[in-house]
């Protein structure tokens, strides 16, 4: 079948290994240890974005710029809509975290009205 679908010949044999050692199951596991290797071959760093609503592909194409600055260097973002979120978006890749969601300010807006309520 993977020879039907053009697959080259070091791969099938790579499957066949994989499936005569019992060890199908890791596909999945070494292929993200394979992508992450080509990653850092190539200075890319993967993240996440999610936002509230559909984002175009002209806002799309300004957060990467903006992400790619912050991080000095190339980013492969990938996007899922989060309703809870309410408004705005977060961006997560590696360590770096930006949270510009509207949960997020309205968190901020409650702990600060708690520590007037609850300090002196």
């Amino acid at each position: 079948m993977l020879k039907n679908l053009g697959a080259p010949e070091a791969f099938i044999d790579f499957v066949r290994l994989l499936a005569g050692k019992g060890r199908l199951p890791l596909v999945s596991e070494i292929a993200g240890a394979y992508q992450a290797k080509v990653d850092e071959q190539e200075h890319l760093r993967r993240g996440h974005v999610r936002s509230a609503g559909p984002l175009s592909e002209k806002e799309r194409a300004e957060i990467r710029a903006a992400v790619e600055n912050y991080c000095r260097g190339k980013v492969a973002l990938d996007y899922t809509q989060d309703e809870k979120l309410f408004g705005g978006l977060t961006v997560q890749v590696g360590s770096l975290s930006f949270d510009d969601s509207l949960s997020s300010h309205l968190n901020q807006i409650k702990e600060e009205l708690t520590r007037g309520v609850t300090s002196p």
